[in-house]
C-alpha cells in the first residue's frame, strides 16, 4: 500500500512537472504567424489606442502616445520579430520585443523597441523600462513616409539587440545592432505607435538560434493600396515631395459653433462652416467642438484620424437634437491628440443637449452582445434609464466574452439621439469606437439567476449524493451488527447454552443416585438442577434476542406474533393482533428497534402480568408506525422507580430512532406500552426536519445498548 502511494505522488509529481515544463518552455507556441481575423485577435491585449482589423491588418486609428497590442508567451526568450509597417502620420511606429509589466501610459512597459520616425527620418531602437533609453538612431535611406510600406526586423538573442528596416518599394536596408550589459531575458512581443497610428501586416515570430541578425523576411502579399484617400490634405505635399495647392482655405472668422446648427430653419436649405475635432470615423464621421457635436457626409471618403482637427463645409439637415452636414467638404488642418470625453449620467445623455458629443458613461448590462451584421450592440440601463451601445465587429466578440448580464460597464462613445440609431426604443445610442472603449467596472452580482440556478443544482447533487452515502454507511453499520450478533449467537450456543445443558444432565443423574435417606441433600441438588435449567432457558431467550427471525423477509406485526409464541409455549395466554392503516416501507433500522422494543414488553407482560390476552397492533398513520403492546395482566406502578434494565432499555432504543415510548399502566387492570416512530417518506418539510435531527446528532444518540 505504501509503494502504491509512493508510485501515486510521484506520478503526479512527474506530471505536474511535465505541465510546468511545457508552459514555461520558450520555444512553445513558436513560430508564431498573426493572419489578423476577428476570431484570431482574442490573444492579443490592448494598452491604449483604438486597433481593429482591416483588410488582413491590425490598424490603430489613434493618436495615442504609447499606445501598444501584445500577444504571446511571457517564457519566450531568443527569437526575431518580422512585421510591414506603415504609419498614419506624424510620429513613429513598429515593434517591441521581451515585453513584460506593461501598463498603459508612454514607455509604461519592461522591453525593447524598433521602430520607424518621421521626426528625424531614423530607424530607432531602444529600450524601454517605465522610462526610455535610446540608442543610437540610423537615417533610413530615403527618408520615412507616412502611408508607407516598410518591413521592419528586430531579433533578440542573449543581451545582443538588433533591429532592420526595409523599404518595400525601393528596397533600401538599414540595420542596427547594440549589446547590452544587462538586458529583459524574456517576454511578449507587441506593436507601438506614438502618436501616428499605424498599419501592421505580416507579424511573424521565429526561433533565433545564433546572435547574428537575420535576413528581412519580405513576404509580398501586401494590403491593397488606398491611393489617394489615404493622403490627407496637409499630408500630401509631405508624401510625394511635391506641395499641394488646397483650394479651400480655414477661415476661422466664419466658422460656426456647431450648437447653433440647432436652431436653423428646417424649411430654408443653409450651409454651414463648422470647425473641430473628429471624434469618430466609423459608421459615420463625427465632428465636435467645445459646444456640441455634428455627423457629418462627405462628398468624398478622406483618410481621418480620431483626434485630426478639420475644418468641414457643407449643407444643414436640422433633427430633432442636432444637424447633419450633407455632401461636406472636409479640410484637414493638422493632426492632434485624440480630446477625452465628458463624463455624464445616462439620464444626462437622454435629454438630447449631448447629442454628437463624445461622452463617458456607466450602465449595467441587461444582455448580452447580439450581432447585426456588421454590427454589435449592447442593451444597458443606469438608473432606471435605458440604452443601447452599437460598435463595430472588428476585435470585439473576442474582447466581450468574459462580460456577462448583471455587469457593470464603463463606455465611451458619440451619444447620438436621433431616431434613425435609436428606433424610437431607447432615449439615445452610444456609438463606440472600438470594444476598448469598453471597461467592465464589477461583474454580475453572485446571487443573480445565473449563478444560484447552477449552485442549487450542484448543492442538491451533493446533499442526494451524501445522503445516499449516509444510507450506505448506516446500511453496512446495520449489517455488520446483525453478522456480529449472529456470531454472538452462534458462541453462546456452542459454548455457555451446550455447558449448561451437560451440567443439567450431570445433576439429573446425581438426583437419581442419591439415596432416599438422605432427603436434604436430594432437595439441594434438585434446586441446583432447577438453577441450570432456568440459566439454560435465560441463554436460550438471550440467542433468540440476538438472532430474530429475518425481518427483511417478514413484517413487523408477523415477526412479533411468532416470537410471543415462542414465549408463552404450551401457556394459556391469548395472543391477537391487529393492523391499522396502509402498511408503509420501514426501514430494516427502524424495524429492528420497533422489533426488540415489542420483544421486549412481551416478554415482560408474560413473565410478570399473569394476564390471558396479549393485544399487538400496529398502527399506520400518514409518515408514522405506531406499535402497541396491550395486555390484560395485574399491570405496576410506572411512578415507582424499578431496579430493572427492560424499562431503560426501551426508553433508550426509543430515543435512537427519535421515536416517541408511552407506557401506560396501574395496578389491577393491565399495561399498554406504546411506541411511535417517523418514517422517511418524500420530501417534505418535517421530513426534511426529521432527516436533519438525524444527520446532525440533535437529540439522535446511539447509545451502547442499542448495538454495541
Amino acid at each position: 500500500m505504501k509503494r502504491t502511494i509512493i508510485a501515486v505522488v510521484v506520478g503526479i509529481g512527474t506530471c505536474a512537472f511535465g505541465v510546468f515544463c511545457y508552459y514555461t518552455s520558450p520555444s512553445r507556441g513558436l513560430p508564431y504567424v498573426a493572419d489578423f481575423n476577428s476570431s484570431s485577435t482574442e490573444r492579443w491585449s490592448t494598452f491604449g489606442g483604438t486597433w481593429e482589423v482591416i483588410n488582413g491588418s491590425i490598424q490603430n486609428d489613434s493618436d495615442d502616445r504609447g499606445a501598444k497590442l501584445l500577444m504571446g508567451s511571457p517564457y519566450w526568450k531568443n527569437y526575431t520579430i518580422d512585421a510591414d509597417v506603415q504609419l498614419l502620420g506624424l510620429g513613429d511606429a513598429g515593434i517591441i520585443a521581451r515585453v513584460s509589466q506593461a501598463e498603459l501610459g508612454v514607455d509604461a512597459y519592461n522591453g525593447y523597441y524598433a521602430g520607424l520616425r518621421t521626426m528625424d527620418e531614423s530607424l530607432v531602437l531602444g529600450h524601454a523600462n517605465h522610462g526610455w533609453e535610446e540608442y543610437s538612431p540610423v537615417r533610413m535611406p530615403g527618408g520615412v513616409q507616412p502611408f508607407h510600406w516598410y518591413h521592419l526586423t528586430l531579433s533578440v538573442y542573449g543581451c545582443r539587440i538588433a533591429a532592420a528596416a526595409v523599404d518595400r518599394t525601393t528596397g533600401k536596408r538599414v540595420s542596427t545592432v547594440y549589446n547590452a550589459s544587462a538586458c529583459a531575458s524574456s517576454g511578449r512581443i507587441g506593436l507601438r505607435s506614438y502618436t501616428s497610428g499605424g498599419v501592421w501586416h505580416n507579424v511573424i515570430v521565429t526561433p533565433l538560434t545564433s546572435a547574428a541578425l537575420p535576413a528581412p523576411r519580405l513576404i509580398d502579399a501586401l494590403p491593397p493600396p488606398e491611393g489617394s484617400s489615404h493622403q490627407r490634405s496637409l499630408l500630401a505635399g509631405y508624401v510625394s515631395g511635391n506641395p499641394v495647392t488646397v483650394p479651400f482655405q480655414a477661415d476661422v472668422s466664419h466658422a460656426q459653433p456647431i450648437n447653433s446648427l440647432r436652431y436653423l430653419s428646417p424649411v430654408r436649405v443653409s450651409r454651414a462652416r463648422v470647425r473641430g475635432v473628429v471624434v469618430l470615423t466609423e459608421p459615420t464621421l463625427y465632428v465636435e467642438d467645445n459646444t456640441g457635436g455634428i455627423a457629418v457626409e462627405p462628398q468624398s471618403s478622406p483618410s481621418l484620424k480620431i483626434g485630426d482637427e478639420v475644418e468641414v463645409f457643407g449643407e444643414i439637415e436640422p433633427h430633432t437634437f442636432s444637424s447633419i452636414l450633407k455632401g461636406a467638404e472636409v479640410h484637414l488642418l493638422w493632426e492632434a491628440a485624440p480630446s477625452p470625453p465628458l463624463s455624464i449620467t445616462a439620464n444626462q445623455a437622454a435629454t438630447g443637449l449631448f447629442d454628437g458629443m463624445f461622452i463617458q458613461t456607466e450602465g449595467r448590462l441587461k444582455q448580452r452582445a447580439t450581432r447585426r451584421g456588421s454590427t454589435i450592440s449592447l442593451d444597458l440601463e443606469s438608473e432606471q434609464q435605458e440604452f443601447r451601445a452599437v460598435f463595430n465587429v472588428g476585435r470585439s466578440a473576442s474582447h466581450l466574452s468574459d462580460i456577462y448580464p448583471g455587469s457593470i460597464l464603463r463606455l465611451r462613445g458619440i451619444c447620438v439621439s436621433d431616431s434613425l440609431w435609436t428606433n424610437n426604443l431607447t432615449p439615445f445610442v452610444l456609438l463606440v469606437r472600438s470594444a476598448d472603449d469598453i471597461q467592465m467596472i464589477a461583474g454580475p452580482p453572485w446571487w443573480s439567476w445565473n449563478t444560484l440556478v447552477p449552485f442549487a443544482l450542484l448543492a442538491l447533487v451533493v446533499i442526494g449524493v451524501a445522503y445516499h452515502v449516509l444510507l450506505l454507511a448506516r446500511h453496512w453499520r446495520l449489517q455488520a451488527i446483525l453478522e456480529e450478533r449472529s456470531r454472538l449467537a452462534h458462541e453462546i450456543h456452542d459454548t455457555l447454552a451446550q455447558s449448561f445443558a451437560g451440567i443439567s444432565f450431570q445433576l439429573q443423574a446425581i438426583c437419581a443416585s442419591v439415596p432416599p435417606d438422605m432427603p436434604l441433600l436430594n432437595e439441594q441438588v434438585r434446586l441446583a438442577w432447577e438453577l441450570v435449567r432456568h440459566s439454560h432457558e435465560e441463554a436460550r431467550h438471550g440467542i433468540a434476542s440476538l438472532r430474530p427471525e429475518s425481518l427483511e423477509a417478514t413484517d413487523l406485526l408477523s415477526a412479533l406474533k411468532k416470537s410471543a409464541t415462542k414465549m408463552i409455549g404450551s401457556g394459556e395466554i391469548a395472543i391477537q393482533t391487529s393492523k391499522e392503516g396502509n402498511a408503509l416501507m420501514i426501514p430494516l433500522r427502524i424495524k429492528d428497534i420497533l422489533f426488540r422494543i415489542g420483544h421486549e414488553a412481551l416478554a415482560n407482560a408474560v413473565r410478570h402480568s399473569r394476564a390471558r390476552c396479549i393485544r399487538i397492533s400496529t398502527i399506520y398513520k400518514g409518515s408514522t408506525l405506531g406499535l402497541v403492546i396491550e395486555d390484560d395482566g395485574c399491570g405496576f406502578d410506572v411512578t415507582v422507580a424499578h431496579s430493572g434494565f427492560g424499562l431503560a432499555g426501551m426508553r433508550e432504543r426509543a430515543r435512537s430512532i427519535d421515536a416517541k415510548l408511552t407506557i401506560n399502566s396501574r395496578s389491577g387492570s393491565g399495561t399498554r406500552v406504546e411506541v411511535t416512530a417517523h418514517l422517511p417518506t418524500a420530501f417534505s418539510l418535517k421530513s426534511c426536519y426529521h432527516w436533519l435531527r438525524n444527520v446532525w446528532g440533535i437529540r439522535t444518540r446511539l447509545h451502547s445498548y442499542s448495538y454495541r
